[in-house]
């Protein structure tokens, strides 16, 4: 992706422009917010991003649209989760996995610092019905970083923040 797209009207509005890995000219996503992160799904028919705007006080939102080279960008909407896509990970086509901070005030999106040491919750989401439920809360608090999926599905690996430490929790 690139932030170098022509400027949208609007305060917080902007156009990313997806860059094909084969010099594709696909057209710009339309970005309501700041502070761009996006992760394409495993089949790449959809593309989850979030950004921080002024509608939720500027924590950051995750969103979903079409990733298809026909209708990318289309059928932007809401997941309704405060937390950034780069804290997340695909399992399968539909269904991810986030750790999503517990506690988040306003403005956080804008420094994202800001977030270092509020612990978070791991949540399951469905990009193509927007249902969430949180799964787990580690034991011990923490602000999570690398989330991946193991290669058969059934346990989520990631990492401390601030150690570094790796960890895992089986999925059901």
């Amino acid at each position: 992706f690139s932030d170098t797209g022509p400027s949208v009207s609007g305060f917080g509005r902007k156009m990313i422009i997806p860059i094909g890995k084969n010099s594709e000219n696909f057209p710009g996503l339309t970005v309501e917010g700041l502070n761009f992160k996006a992760q394409w799904n495993t089949h790449g028919d959809k593309i989850v991003y979030s950004s921080a705007g002024a509608q939720d006080e500027y924590r950051p939102m995750l969103w979903v649209v079409d990733g298809n080279p026909g209708s990318l960008g289309e059928r932007r909407r809401s997941l309704g989760i405060n937390t950034w896509a780069d804290k997340c990970a695909f399992a399968d086509q539909s269904t991810m996995y986030c750790a999503v901070p517990q506690a988040m005030g306003p403005n956080i999106g804008l420094q994202r610092a800001l977030a270092d040491n509020i612990a978070d919750a791991i949540y399951r989401i469905n990009v193509e019905t927007g249902s969430s439920e949180r799964i787990a809360v580690p034991e011990t608090p923490q602000s999570i970083d690398s989330l991946f999926v193991g290669t058969d599905g059934s346990r989520l690996f990631f990492t401390d923040q601030e150690t570094g430490i790796l960890q895992q929790i089986r999925l059901k």
